[in-house]
């Protein structure tokens, strides 16, 4: 049994990003024995009941000086933030790291679980900086005492130009530049859900292990037609990424005209926190219901009674098969990946998934589209979603957990 100590800013019952992926391996890992609690973003009022039987959650406390990393919309703060978002565009300070403002909570933590034997701390990033800040403080406990550190990176850090550094002058990229090769030198061991997510003077090194992203994944064996009566339905959960919302409304474009020209009705619902500008670019879209954020009970409804499920990636990460789309093949759901081609795009097809659409390539898709409805929206066989099976990760995590690193 390990003793294991997660840091993930957003974590059920916050969910977004990080938290259903370290949601589900904490709760197999407490599942199997191991002692495992979470540290997650500040909670306003009482916190709620937690939701995973046997991970204990702590919340973290802000200080009294804070960044902004979304609009305030508290008046007696909106000074500040308008200051600061004044100061960000100027110097081309970029996007605010959501535990800024939160050092002096996490290094209390952090030395809490030096005291109590923590075995591994796991620090998911983003948050990219609290990584940094946790890295430091360890490196303050005596060596006999030091649990190992697993940063664990979902997204690019110096390099992201999707949210974190979207706006960011070159400059401030080296900054951070020097900041993560800093975090990735304290690391014990880095986890990653592909392998050029990390510096590229690390991509070789023996600290680096890829771990995917993973769900219940079925064993999808056949082809499989469904009965479209007339309609098709469609499902997208989750967030738009940043600047994906054009390729996006391409693909409905196409999607309505393919279907309309084989006389079927084309639905699609939209589930998630999306910007206020992507939910209007919707507008013009009667076939377009947007819903809004929903619970797991509603999201199960609107998956119930759906034929296939939406997903996007975005130019700079086509490599990435996310969690929503590991979500949609566990429901046995036909996909329909957006974006240009990548490792993800040959994922859907090689393994007869669903249907890719390259955002470079529409006149052909739509054709290659029409085929493809007109067949009944087929999947399987499928060869290699056994990489993705939450099982087999969290065997690999309880291995690497194990090793001596330090």
């Amino acid at each position: 049994m390990k003793k294991i100590s997660i840091y993930c800013y957003h974590h059920p019952p916050h969910k977004g990003v990080g938290g259903r992926r370290w949601g589900e391996f904490g709760k197999r890992l407490a599942i199997r024995g191991n002692d495992v609690s979470v540290t997650v973003a500040p909670w306003s009022g009482d916190p709620p009941l937690n939701l995973i039987e046997g991970v204990k959650v702590r919340y973290l406390e802000r200080s009294r000086w804070r960044r902004f990393p979304f609009r305030e919309n508290r008046l007696s703060l909106r000074p500040l933030w308008i200051i600061q978002r004044l100061y960000w565009f100027f110097t081309g300070g970029g996007y605010a790291d959501e535990t800024d403002g939160l050092i002096d909570s996490i290094e209390e933590f952090v030395r809490e679980d030096v005291r109590s034997g923590v075995d591994v701390i796991v620090v998911s990033c983003a948050p990219f900086h609290w990584g940094l800040h946790i890295g430091r403080e360890l490196r303050r406990a005596p060596a006999m005492t030091r649990p190992m550190l697993a940063i664990d990176m979902r997204d690019p850090w110096s390099s992201n130009r999707i949210a974190y550094l979207n706006r960011a002058s070159e400059w401030s990229r080296a900054r951070e530049a020097k900041r993560e090769l800093e975090c990735l030198n304290l690391a014990d061991l880095i986890l990653a859900v592909e392998n050029s997510v990390v510096l590229d003077s690390y991509q070789s090194s023996a600290k680096v292990e890829v771990l995917t992203n993973g769900a219940e994944m079925p064993q999808l064996k056949f082809q499989k037609e469904h009965v479209l009566n007339g309609e098709i339905r469609a499902v997208f959960v989750g967030s738009m990424y940043l600047g994906c919302i054009g390729a996006f409304v391409d693909f409905l474009i196409g999607m309505k005209q393919v279907t309309s020209a084989l006389g079927l009705d084309f639905h699609c619902t939209i589930a998630g926190r999306w910007f206020k500008s992507d939910v209007e670019a919707l507008a013009e879209f009667e076939f377009c219901n947007y819903r809004g954020v929903l619970s797991p009970a509603e999201v199960d409804e609107v998956w119930k009674h759906a034929d296939l499920g939406l997903s996007i990636v975005p130019n700079e990460m086509t490599f990435t098969v996310n969690t929503k789309m590991l979500e949609c093949f566990a429901r046995q759901k036909p996909l329909i990946l957006i974006g240009q081609i990548g490792e993800a795009g040959h994922f859907v097809d090689s393994n007869n998934l669903g249907f890719f659409w390259d955002s470079l390539k529409k006149k052909e898709c739509s054709l290659a589209l029409s085929d493809w409805i007109a067949k009944g929206i087929p999947i399987g066989p499928v060869k290699t979603l056994e990489l993705y099976d939450l099982e087999r990760l969290v065997d690999r995590l309880e291995v690497l957990f194990g090793s001596e690193y330090h």
